[in-house]
């Protein structure tokens, strides 16, 4: 997954959707990053954290304390993925969660 990638999260709960745009680095099974992102209220910059096993993709993101859970699976050759979120309930989230799709530039 190391790469500039570009994710665009689409509410269901919203119907709204947003934009990041950033590095990820994958070290093993661990992938990090940092996000510019647009179209959310949350945060302009977001950290991105998880795992990856095979091509199934445990991801959590970091909108400025507002934590995002993201699931789903990348191609096997790890330039595109997709998948679901969810937020909790409260805070700038305020419990969203759609779906999301993200391609390697």
């Amino acid at each position: 997954m190391t790469g500039h990638w570009t994710v665009t999260a689409t509410s269901t709960a919203f119907g709204a959707s947003g934009t990041g745009t950033g590095n990820l680095t994958q070290t093993g099974t661990s992938v990090s990053g940092t996000l510019t992102v647009t179209g959310t209220p949350c945060a302009t910059t977001a950290t991105l954290s998880g795992t990856v096993a095979g091509t199934s993709l445990t991801l959590s993101l970091n909108e400025n304390g507002q934590s995002v859970t993201l699931t789903g699976t990348a191609d096997s050759s790890f330039t595109s993925a997709s998948g679901t979120y969810t937020a909790p309930a409260g805070g700038c989230t305020n419990g969203d969660s759609g779906t999301w799709t993200a391609t390697k530039d």
